[in-house]
């Protein structure tokens, strides 16, 4: 721990939130005592190969000298009191030291245990946050760390409170918060990507890591841009910053949120005044910020979040930025709006630092399409803008697929691969190795008459290409008359498949994947699905996306219930079905016509089922329990691989 200073209890007891110049953070200080950024503590990581800024604040005018590693580095504070030292590019290094950082005047601050190696920064909403089992899947590969890694890895929250204006400071209360400081990686309940990224990255190249999250649950991407950097794009109004704000100030006047203590907040002004009011005195009005309100429920203003996590946090040195959000939206215009937002933080830090992003999940409880029919939900269309985001990026960033790891909860449940393929993506753009960290991504399109031809990256060693339940293909070809078709799909080199159907001879779209639950179909050599892809060459206009195929599950009964259907095959499939009020539920399971001999089972042991015969389809009749416990329905040789399999 730090050495203990006066400074941070009790100068900003007088800190006036209201001010406009300063926005929550702001102060008269008369006489400064020493003080050190808050993202500075005992235990901290420090990036290796780079200059580290290293700022606080002091009287203005007064010397400062940062002591660390044998070097010495000095500065001056400014008018307003800040001053700013840089070490030198330094090695890493697991021993722990200490930093020194002393004034002319013999004040003095010392951080201990301070180790030097790879930072990086974990931002975004709610599935930064949320936690998720390390246990194998019977899918994707159980990532355990080798004996050999035995770098230590450090975890840091970072932020405090919301402002319509960039802070650099923070309260008091915020640094007596036993979570502001770093602290060794503790696998937990809780931010289960950033946890298993920095396993992997630690893994991978044996010196420290330190992660720093500022990610907030439910937020929306604006929260997180600069007001400059919104205010280039163009909203209904001619400015995205004002037009959003409007809406947010409008729902709020229109929605007053009322305290416990009969205070109405009908504005963020008025929030901003009963903010202040809480720091000044937190004692006994609750948790954060008082009253019975709901953080929450201010924090999706546009540029509060980047005013209060990202800003203040600048330019802690660092190698770079995990990136998971858009569940929130706003949809429209993200994938530039996201690209504009990581290249004003690289500005604002000084750093050109790395960036890497997920996206979205998929929603099992719609049935995978038996018929070729295209299909989507409300994640779908920030998944497209997630995807296309890499078109104007630049080569230090890159996105991975998660679509495959979600279900139909928000919050899904394989945060360690999701974690993993983080982390093998950041060795092999970060640290010059080789790995294959997402699925085989459309790369180049063409289409000559009739036939299709569709070139990937990302295959590893090879395309693979497996027909699906019924033999289906998963490609759609749709013709000029909106007439969908599975396409016949060979795969005719490394990485490129041929796609043609017989009956059509000019080809105006071809879909992979687009559906809100798609079966899966093609693979790289690693075993990753493909990301979902689509390419118009003629402009038909919408498309029917109903279908009359039966449902590959379906529930014989009303009940609160969440059926999810995984891991679909040509030789089997998987579901589970959750619920807290129904204990058990009979399902309608489809067999298809092309299994002669049919397997029942929930991890590995036989479901007793009853076949039964409509409309010259089979299906298979059995009860199961809605406590989440994974079923198959399989071919009988296929059993055995399917017994393990709990993908979701």
């Amino acid at each position: 721990m730090p050495t203990p200073t006066p400074f941070l209890n009790r100068l900003f007891r007088a800190i006036s939130l209201g001010s406009a110049a300063a926005g929550l953070l702001a102060a008269n200080i008369a006489h400064a005592e020493l003080s050190v950024a808050e993202i500075f503590s005992s235990k901290m990581v420090l990036q290796r190969d780079k200059d580290v800024p290293v700022w606080g604040w002091a009287d203005a005018g007064e010397s400062v000298k940062v002591s660390f590693g044998g070097q010495t580095a000095t500065a001056q504070a400014n008018a307003d009191g800040k001053w700013m030292a840089k070490l030198s590019p330094m090695d890493a290094n697991a021993k722990g030291q200490t930093m020194t950082v002393e004034t002319a005047g013999g004040e003095k601050t010392e951080f201990t245990d301070v180790l030097v190696g790879e930072v990086w920064l974990a931002s975004g909403q709610s599935n930064m946050v949320a936690g998720g089992p390390d246990k194998p899947t019977g899918v994707y590969p159980h990532y355990q760390s080798p004996d050999t890694a035995t770098a230590p890895m450090r975890f840091r929250t970072f932020g405090f409170g919301t402002n319509q204006e960039p802070v650099e400071r923070f309260p008091a209360v915020y640094s007596q918060d036993e979570d502001r400081e770093w602290k060794d990686l503790e696998f937990g309940d809780e931010s289960a990507i950033p946890q298993f990224f920095a396993r992997v990255v630690r893994d991978g190249i044996n010196v420290p890591v330190g992660m720093i999250r500022v990610a907030f649950p439910g937020t929306n991407q604006t929260a997180w841009m600069s007001k400059e950097t919104l205010e280039q794009f163009d909203g209904e109004g001619g400015n995205y910053y004002l037009d959003y704000k409007s809406k947010k100030d409008k729902d709020l006047a229109e929605k007053p949120k009322k305290t416990k203590d009969g205070t109405t907040i009908s504005s963020y002004e008025e929030f901003t005044e009963y903010q202040k009011q809480w720091i000044d005195d937190p004692k006994g009005k609750g948790r954060y910020p008082g009253g019975g309100l709901r953080e929450m429920d201010f924090v999706n203003w546009p540029t509060t979040l980047y005013n209060t996590r990202i800003h203040p946090l600048a330019p802690f040195a660092m190698r770079g930025v995990i990136w998971h959000q858009g569940e929130g939206g706003p949809r429209g215009g993200y994938d530039e709006r996201l690209i504009a937002m990581f290249k004003q933080w690289r500005e604002l830090f000084g750093q050109d630092f790395y960036v890497i992003w997920g996206t979205l999940s998929r929603d099992n409880r719609q049935s995978p399409p038996l018929d070729p029919v295209r299909s989507s939900f409300y994640r779908s269309w920030t998944n497209n803008e997630l995807r296309d985001a890499i078109n104007i990026a630049d080569d230090k960033m890159e996105y991975v697929e998660f679509y495959d790891l979600g279900h139909w909860n928000t919050h899904w449940i394989q945060k360690a691969e999701s974690g993993r393929r983080m982390g093998l993506a950041a060795l092999d753009l970060a640290y010059n190795q080789s790995h294959i960290y997402t699925g085989p991504r459309m790369a180049d399109i063409k289409a000559d008459g009739g036939t299709v031809y569709v070139k990937f990256s990302h295959v590893g060693e090879r395309l693979i290409y497996e027909p699906s339940i019924n033999g289906v293909s998963g490609v759609i070809l749709i013709d000029a008359n909106k007439e969908p078709r599975w396409g016949n799909v060979e795969v005719i080199n490394t990485d490129t498949i041929k796609v043609s159907h017989p009956d059509i001879t000019d080809v105006a779209v071809i879909a992979y994947g687009e559906a809100s639950n798609p079966l899966e179909t093609l693979f790289n050599s690693a075993g990753l699905p493909a990301s979902p892809f689509s390419k118009a060459f003629k402009d038909l206009g919408r498309f029917k996306e109903s279908s009359d195929a039966p449902d590959i599950v379906k529930l014989m009964e009303k009940a609160k219930v969440n059926l999810g259907i995984g891991h679909v095959r040509r030789d089997g499939y998987s579901f589970d079905v959750t619920g807290k009020k129904t204990p058990d539920v009979q399902v309608q399971a489809y067999i298809p016509a092309e299994w002669t001999n049919v397997a029942v089972q929930t991890q590995g042991e036989p479901v007793p089922f009853e076949t039964v015969d409509i409309e010259g389809q089979k299906f298979a009749l059995f009860t199961v329990k809605t406590n989440g416990t994974p079923y198959a329905v399989t071919t009988k040789e296929s059993a055995a691989k399917f017994a393990p399999i709990h993908r979701y």
